[in-house]
């Protein structure tokens, strides 16, 4: 339990160090360890988020982080939109434009 809690600051922290340089263009969709999906309407999408945080309650032994599903698109800076085709793409843009990795 204090695994699963330590894992969601963490990710909240990872996400409010970005939310100046780019959003998320919703939906968005994240591969769970089992390889099962959930799609994430938008930003406060509270009920696929809760799907999420149930399967690690509910598989407390997955290590694995979620995975987004590519291609994924985002605004950059406000206005400028850019789709990635493979998280590298992504990474590498993130660690060149962001100074954060997801």
């Amino acid at each position: 339990e204090e695994m699963i809690n330590a894992r969601e600051d963490c990710r909240e922290f990872e996400l409010d160090e970005g939310e100046d340089c780019y959003e998320y263009i919703y939906p968005i969709t994240y591969v769970l360890p089992d390889d099962s999906t959930v799609e994430i309407a938008s930003s406060d999408d509270e009920n696929a988020w809760g799907l999420i945080r149930s399967f690690y309650e509910e598989n407390p032994e997955a290590e694995e982080e979620p995975i987004l599903q590519f291609p994924l698109e985002i605004v950059f800076q406000g206005d400028m939109v850019f789709v990635f085709e493979t998280n590298t793409e992504y990474v590498s843009f993130l660690e060149e434009n962001c100074n954060r990795i997801d």
